[in-house]
């Protein structure tokens, strides 16, 4: 679990220190996580998938994505349906403009 821990600290782009606050535990704990020294509790994994809509299986045993995009896309999809055809619009411009800025930071 601390490699994958690591790994998604790293995806997020936080230290210990901003992810821990973020999920309610301490750095000494990411810290000690991530070098294998202990496990999360049940509890402690919770708050972490729940706080960055992470993949429990993925979390746990390395299974599936890191992320849940399924649940994303779900979320999205009702908002979307909720706006008008001009927000509509507006968000799909803002999405491409993302991703094309997401592109250009891979260097593609």
């Amino acid at each position: 679990m601390g490699e994958r821990l690591y790994r998604l600290r790293e995806e997020l782009g936080l230290s210990q220190r901003a992810f821990a606050r973020k999920v309610g535990i301490s750095q000494a704990t990411v810290s000690a996580v991530e070098l294998g020294k202990r496990e999360l509790s049940t509890g402690q994994i919770k708050m972490v998938c729940g706080a960055f809509m992470v993949n429990e299986a993925w979390l746990l045993r390395g299974e599936g994505e890191m992320f849940q995009p399924a649940k994303d896309a779900n979320e999205f999809l009702e908002a979307l349906n909720q706006m008008d055809a001009g927000m509509r619009q507006l968000t799909l411009k803002i999405a491409r403009l993302i991703l094309q800025e997401q592109e250009r930071r891979e260097g593609k």
